[in-house]
């Protein structure tokens, strides 16, 4: 007796009636794409070919296959826009799959020939080449979901008119958060006679805006976050907490994320809220808050890249502008490019403005017009104005001494060449990375969940003191005397 499955026996094989019916059964299971099995394909296809009667039917079975199965396609569509929401045989997810198409097949249609050309203000980043490089510092995010990124970007480049940069991902519990950065604009409404005293404009944690999308497939999904205060900052750096995905999800913590204060007032005292669209201590604020430290804290360069003006404003000690003599890059590239091999630390510095404890990154301007600015002195980025150097961050106690940043080349090992790159990754945000070498700029990106590393020892929550009580009065409080005043006796008329 053979031991061959009937599959593989010959033309002459004779199965026998339970075989035939298990073969039977196995034609009439259903696919996987949920039309018919090909059992029924089959079926059609050989009552199309005795129908129509081909000269050559052996010849046209192919051409009769296809047919059938695009009319089927068509009947089954047919069907589902004919069924309305509510009916038992309506798939729930059918609307939001032909909704998300059709997003999709927006954002890929290929401009009119009379279209107008894309404005030379509009600079969006080429992803694709990007996600190349940052696949060495193992993030990727797959090949479709780069591509319709890099469309969306471009389509929000156009409609903000102005450069956009992909900052990075926030991970969240019910859906991640793709950043986009572009440069805030000086006749920015939100920022428009703002109390300078208590919120920073567009020289400090504000010089970006930010865009935020759950659908990388949707140019419309973009939305706004509100801008930042610096006590909002503050008290982020105390709070811990996963991202839920939702920008109007509440912020129940202690201390309370104030987010509509009259620290954030125009000077005639009206109220002034910063983004009407979020209600207050929401999520929105809060993911902000942490994109201004991340960026802050993160954002990297190369040594040359940067430059401090020439003509220096007092005012804004730590301003720095990028270099733009091209051949000086270039001979500043390959002249660290070996250093940058050897994982000199030294070599990569702050691209972006420190932010102090106070949660601002220029002094306190003095409200006394004429009056100089009162420096912060606790923060020796806001008070020297340079360009620090990542090689002089450290963790603070009880970590003291260990380094904030990691370097390696990519690729290395027995695959280290001239042409490698070098990657930073931060240890103190996780998800932090940036990668460079003497061909390619630096490019900074970040993916991870939105607050810094614990300490190897971690500090127990520890709530603020309670405030000093005070007294209702500085003397005791003593009855006053009751003035009697005699009447006055009238004269009797004599």
């Amino acid at each position: 007796k053979s031991n061959l499955v009937p599959s593989q026996q010959g033309p002459g094989f004779l199965m026998s009636k339970s075989n035939e019916e298990d073969a039977q059964n196995f034609l009439k299971l259903g696919n996987a794409s949920g039309g018919d099995s090909l059992y029924a394909h089959l079926s059609k296809v050989i009552l199309k070919v005795i129908t129509e009667r081909p000269v050559d039917a052996n010849a046209s079975f192919e051409e009769f296959s296809v047919a059938v199965r695009t009319e089927s396609q068509k009947q089954e569509e047919e069907k589902v826009k004919k069924l309305p929401e509510g009916d038992e045989n309506y798939s729930a997810s059918t609307e939001h799959q032909l909704a998300w198409a059709e997003k999709q097949t927006e954002l890929m249609k290929p401009p009119a020939a009379d279209a107008e050309p894309d404005p030379p203000e509009a600079v969006f980043p080429n992803l694709m080449n990007e996600a190349v490089t940052f696949e060495w510092a193992g993030i990727s995010f797959g090949a479709e979901t780069t591509y319709m990124l890099y469309l969306s970007l471009k389509s929000l480049a156009k409609m903000a008119d102005t450069k956009v940069r992909f900052w990075g991902k926030i991970l969240a519990m019910q859906g991640d958060y793709y950043v986009a950065e572009i440069r805030t604009r000086a006749d920015d409404p939100d920022l428009d006679e703002v109390d300078k005293t208590q919120v920073e404009a567009d020289d400090g944690p504000n010089t970006y805006t930010y865009y935020v999308t759950r659908e990388p497939g949707d140019a419309s999904s973009w939305t706004k976050l509100p801008h930042v205060t610096p006590k909002q900052i503050v008290i982020a750096r105390n709070l811990k907490r996963f991202f839920t995905g939702d920008l109007n999800a509440p912020v129940m913590t202690f201390p309370p994320l104030p987010s509509f204060t009259k620290a954030a007032m125009y000077h005639d005292d009206k109220p002034y809220h910063f983004c009407g669209k979020f209600a207050h201590n929401t999520e929105a604020h809060l993911l902000r808050a942490q994109i201004a430290q991340i960026t802050s804290e993160c954002v990297l360069s190369l040594a040359g890249y940067f430059k401090e003006p020439e003509d220096m404003d007092p005012l804004k000690p730590n301003w720095i502008e990028e270099e733009d003599d091209e051949d000086r890059i270039k001979e500043r590239g390959e002249y660290v490019h070996e250093q940058l091999l050897d994982l000199d630390s030294r070599l990569w510095v702050h691209a972006e403005l420190g932010i102090g404890s106070s949660g601002r990154c220029q002094p306190m301007p003095n409200e006394e017009e004429g009056e100089d600015p009162m420096p912060s002195d606790d923060d020796k980025r806001v008070i020297d104005g340079r360009l620090g150097s990542v090689s002089d961050d450290r963790f603070p106690p009880p970590d003291q001494g260990k380094p904030l940043w990691l370097a390696r080349s990519v690729p290395s090992g027995s695959g280290k060449s001239k042409n490698s790159m070098v990657l930073v990754r931060s240890l103190k945000w996780p998800g932090a990375v940036a990668i460079a070498s003497a061909k390619k700029k630096p490019l900074n990106l970040y993916v991870g969940f939105g607050f810094p590393k614990d300490t190897s020892v971690p500090k127990p929550y520890a709530p603020p003191m309670p405030r000093a009580v005070k007294q209702e009065c500085a003397e005791p409080l003593n009855e006053e005397e009751d003035v009697i005043v005699e009447p006055v006796e009238e004269e009797e008329e004599s």
